[in-house]
């Protein structure tokens, strides 16, 4: 008899007979990781007696089968894999559509970091404490909090990973406290915009001075990430319409997507456009932010040197990050009352979370006032008790 049609994942109910004629129900369903499981439920009733299981008695019996399968699959201790966090590393970057830099980052991580404390250790090994020693490690060696939390972040990805493949019964990383981080890495750094024209301005003087004062204000006022300047051709540069498109990124000199993975595009203020229009290279394909000799792009590590010398020069922090010029981006914006929603899509951020950040420098001159105003109500009872009251309302109550 074939089987019986049932709801996907609900198993299949089948009648057999065997030589000496006997008849019985048998379960056939998918176990863990797929494996195809068949058990017998029992002898099937002949019409007329009452030995033996009806149809209904089989299903439920098979239903109850597939549900202890399932809870046995769910309890049961993970197989030993004997894999190392090397190993796993590698198996969860070749099966992720990472991004190359994304890639890159986790190996360098694995090979920097994790395997060198961890070593020839399988995952099975991994407890909560070695991974304490890993932090206390990292720590006492000079290592940010936040730098320590993000290469955690990488081992805990990869533990997590391993249990989803059941190499591992359970992470450890529950029973890990991170360090917590101090004010000073958590708060977002910003330039003022008077700052940000006294960096501008700042350019070290030479062939390069062109090209990094348009560098830093299109940074301050477009909130783009310093691979995506650099990738930035004049293809991407609509002057009519005044907007960049951004398609484009250079992450240890390779060429990729942004980082959200999504292109965008973001007004271009008279500022900035007024500064590229200095630009010697202006073909299709060439660069926006161009080597003056060679039309390539600017290399990354002395235009970081020369960014540092610009920030002393202009009186600012030469501890200031490229990147921060995106945050002035912003909470400048934020400041000036711009939209939520708009800032998260010029900035292109994923997670609206993200873009959160910067909402508290928004305008809040009339605040106080909202508050006062909330709460100057008249009373329901009739009566003014209230001893703060506006002399509007106190009319109306009496």
């Amino acid at each position: 008899m074939p089987a019986v049609r049932r709801a996907y994942g609900s198993g299949a109910l089948l009648k057999q007979t065997d030589k000496a004629g006997r008849t019985s129900y048998y379960g056939k369903w998918r176990g863990a990781g797929g494996v195809q499981v068949k058990r017998k439920l029992g002898a099937a009733r002949a019409p007329g007696t009452a030995d033996g299981l009806t149809k209904a008695q089989a299903e439920a019996r098979l239903r109850e089968l597939i549900a202890q399968s399932a809870e046995e699959a769910r309890n049961a201790p993970a197989k030993p894999s004997g894999r190392t966090l090397g190993e796993v590393g590698e198996t969860y970057i070749a099966a992720r559509d990472l991004k190359g830099s994304t890639a890159q980052d986790y190996r360098m991580h694995l090979r920097a970091h994790l395997e060198p404390h961890f070593a020839d250790r399988s995952i099975d090994a991994i407890d909560a404490d070695a991974i304490n020693e890993l932090i206390a490690k990292l720590l006492a060696r000079g290592l940010k909090v936040k730098t320590v939390r993000t290469y955690v972040t990488t081992l805990s990805t990869l533990l997590n990973y391993a249990v989803r493949k059941r190499w591992l019964k359970a992470s450890p990383m529950g029973e890990v406290d991170l360090p917590p981080l101090r004010h000073d890495e958590e708060a977002l750094r910003f330039l003022r915009p008077h700052e940000v024209n006294d960096l501008a301005g700042a350019a070290r003087p030479g062939a390069y001075e062109v090209a990094d004062r348009a560098l830093y204000l299109t940074a301050a006022l477009t909130g783009l990430r310093q691979g995506e300047l650099r990738g930035l051709t004049w293809s991407s540069i609509d002057l009519t319409a005044q907007r960049v498109t951004v398609v484009d990124n250079i992450v240890r000199g390779q060429h990729t997507s942004p980082k959200s993975r999504k292109v965008r595009s973001i007004p271009l203020a008279p500022q900035v456009l007024d500064e590229l229009e200095a630009s010697r290279w202006t073909r299709d394909h060439d660069p926006v932010f161009a080597d003056p000799a060679t039309g390539r792009p600017l290399a990354r590590t002395p235009l970081m040197a020369r960014y540092r010398k610009a920030l002393t020069t202009a009186g600012l922090d030469p501890a200031f990050r490229f990147h921060d010029l995106r945050h002035t981006f912003g909470t400048t914006l934020a400041a000036e009352g711009v939209p939520e929603v708009t800032i998260q899509e010029w900035m292109g951020h994923a997670d609206r979370k993200t873009t959160a950040l910067y909402m508290h420098h928004r305008p809040s001159a009339d605040d106080a006032s909202r508050i006062g105003r909330a709460f100057a109500l008249r009373d329901p009872r009739g009566t003014n008790r209230g001893t703060n009251m506006s002399a509007d309302t106190a009319h109306e109550v009496t």
